[in-house]
């Protein structure tokens, strides 16, 4: 397992903004198909938007690889992986993620049983009614903000498994084996990565509430700043993928 410093992060950010600046009103009009896609399954089907995030995934990966190889990216990359022999597997790998998911909110509901019914009672006398900070005590934040981490972790895990699933056509145990052993030896370089994305929504959060003060379009423009920045961050984590299979993890 080859451990890769902390710089290959950075790299990684500049080759995703590359891969983002060749097409990218392609890519952020693929992200945000794709995000409404997923939001119109969360009302009926609530998890199945779970099951199909690999499938999804693999959209924008063979996006960046037609990027890489010139080719002008087409609604038809929606679909790629459906019309492979791999897209069985990705299934089966969007089961695994759907459990993991379940298992992950249901821990945080019996760590935070007390404050989530205390907060549910709130709701329920009174509709529509925020809930005061002081009653959210600061372990129901760490516990959330673990939470999130770990969700965060296992989404770069599906990204990686879905790219080797699809791209190098392993089989499912395979691709999530090298998936593992690829973010552990890049460990360094996921925190300079996550430490620059953190800190470029944070500033552009702070820039914008500076200028604009305290008003109702802030939110709406720092949420059009998500929007925009997480194809780009998608494009960076290719590059990784790249950086860190390029040799170590031969095809099926």
């Amino acid at each position: 397992m080859t451990l890769l410093p902390a710089k290959a992060g950075w790299h990684w950010v500049k080759q995703g903004l590359g891969l983002f600046g060749q097409q990218p009103g392609a890519l952020t009009l693929l992200f945000m198909t794709s995000a409404l896609f997923m939001l119109v399954l969360v009302f009926p089907l609530p998890l199945v938007n779970l099951i199909l995030t690999p499938l999804l995934m693999a959209a924008f990966s063979q996006a960046c690889v037609d990027i890489e190889q010139g080719k002008t990216i087409t609604p038809a990359v929606l679909f790629a992986a459906l019309r492979t022999p791999a897209a069985r597997t990705l299934f089966r790998l969007g089961l695994l993620y759907m459990a993991a998911v379940i298992v992950l909110v249901g821990l945080v509901a019996v760590i935070e049983h007390d404050t989530l019914s205390k907060i549910a009672e709130l709701k329920n006398k009174q509709e529509n009614a925020l809930v005061p900070p002081e009653m959210i005590p600061m372990h129901f934040l760490w516990t959330f903000l673990c939470a999130s981490l770990i969700h965060t972790v296992m989404l770069v895990f599906v990204f990686f498994s879905t790219a080797l699933i699809h791209q190098r056509q392993m089989k499912l145990a395979k691709a999530m084996f090298f998936s593992l052993f690829g973010m552990l030896g890049a460990v360094k370089a996921f925190l300079m990565l996550a430490l620059i994305w953190f800190m470029t929504l944070q500033m552009a959060g702070v820039l914008l509430a500076f200028t604009l003060g305290d008003n109702p379009v802030v939110l709406g423009m720092v949420i059009a700043f998500v929007m925009l920045l997480t194809p780009i961050a998608c494009c960076s984590l290719h590059a990784g993928f790249r950086h860190i299979f390029a040799a170590s993890a031969p095809a099926d």
